[in-house]
Formats: structure tokens, C-alpha cells, sequence
């Protein structure tokens, strides 16, 4: 069961009634188990969207933005291994996957690190020797 929790100087406090719910059903003294997920903050994905914006219309391989996205999240790390398993005689093959940056399937403090392996990506292939900070002052963020 998840539910809000805000951490005050004097603990975990329930966020809301059914938070409060789920508080009381701990017993004194157990020890329970506790998963910090950081919401997504909006205006991050907002400028990262950006980002891929302004780098799609600097490079000049890719035509499809969606392709470029994923090409540029790849490049950041953000990828799965798919072994794709051969036929008999034939020997297996790997293909790479961009993993989703959904909203429901990562949290902030895994998207923030991503952004900027995004950008370092970024740069070191198509930044034609452009500092990070050059290139945000250029999509207006730094």
C-alpha cells in the first residue's frame, strides 16, 4: 500500500487521512519498510523536451524527432539490452531498447542525473566543442 508521507524535524507525518490509515496499522516499534520516490517535476521534462528540440534542429542525421529523442536518451545510458535469440546454427544477436522516461516509470532523482548525461551526450557527438553552459544559454536555461 503507497501513500504520502511529508518528513518534518520531528519524523514521517501522514499526508492525508488514508496515509494516516496506513500509519495506524503499523504496530509501535516494527520495523517497516520505506521507498523515497521523488515526483517528477514538470517543468524538468518541460526543459528537457526543449533540450531535445533545440539539439534536433542542430544536427542534421536525424529527420524524425522521436528517433532523435531516443537515439539522444540511449547516448545518456538510458537503454535496455535485448538478446535476441538465434535460430539453431545461428549465433545470438543483441539489440538496444531506450527505456521510457514516463512520468509512472521514473522518478526525479533518476531523471535528473539522465538529463545530464543526455546533454554531455550530447555535445561530445554533435556539439562541435560547445561548453554545457554555452549550449543552455542557447535553449534559454542554465
Amino acid at each position: 500500500m503507497k501513500e504520502l508521507f511529508k518528513k518534518t524535524e520531528q519524523g514521517l507525518i501522514p499526508a492525508s487521512e488514508e496515509a494516516m490509515d496506513l500509519f495506524n496499522k503499523i504496530p509501535t516499534n516494527e520495523l517497516c519498510q520505506v521507498e523515497y520516490i521523488k515526483k517528477r517535476n514538470y517543468k524538468n521534462l518541460q526543459r528537457f523536451m526543449k533540450f531535445i528540440n533545440v539539439a534536433f534542429d542542430m544536427q542534421d542525421f536525424y529527420d524524425n524527432k522521436t528517433q532523435f529523442r531516443k537515439s539522444v536518451q540511449m547516448i545518456g545510458g538510458h537503454y535496455e539490452e535485448l538478446i535476441i535469440i538465434g535460430r539453431k546454427g545461428e549465433e545470438s544477436t543483441v539489440q538496444f531498447i531506450p527505456k521510457s522516461i514516463n512520468f509512472e516509470e521514473m522518478d526525479e532523482l533518476e531523471f535528473q542525473p539522465l538529463f545530464k548525461r543526455c546533454v554531455t551526450g550530447y555535445l561530445n557527438r554533435y556539439g562541435t566543442g560547445m561548453t554545457e553552459q554555452e549550449f543552455m544559454r542557447i535553449i534559454a536555461f542554465d
